[in-house]
């Protein structure tokens, strides 16, 4: 049973020939714009791309300090540039031993600083 089964499909597929169809699909596939992805992420092309979100590494301990010392730096050094600083924090409320509260942000993604630029040779 098995094997006429079998034998009916060939037959079926007699007219049926994969070198073609894998032509067509080469024919129909795009061209790569980049030959490898380093030269895909290469300073000149990213710049093309207009501005993108980076995360920047930073110090752990002093995260939201690192995120103001940039964006003034930006601003000083870059002021036609557009950009973003974000260091996203959730303000925590601790009660103190003496009674009081004390409220300071905590950081969601500790040691990353999030900016949103046009990445060139120049800022980079």
């Amino acid at each position: 049973e098995r094997r006429r089964l079998r034998n009916e499909r060939r037959e079926s597929k007699a007219a049926y020939n994969w070198r073609e169809e894998v032509e067509e699909r080469l024919i129909k596939k795009p061209k790569k714009r980049y030959t490898s992805w380093t030269e895909e992420l290469n300073l000149d092309n990213l710049a093309h791309l207009g501005p993108q979100w980076w995360i920047v590494r930073v110090s752990r301990v002093r995260g939201q300090e690192t995120a103001d010392l940039i964006a003034t730096r930006l601003i000083k050094h870059f002021p036609s540039i557009d950009f973003k600083v974000y260091a996203p924090a959730v303000q925590v409320k601790r009660k103190l031993k003496n009674g009081n509260y004390s409220i300071k942000p905590k950081p969601l993604f500790p040691g990353c600083v999030f900016l949103r630029c046009v990445l060139n040779k120049e800022l980079h």
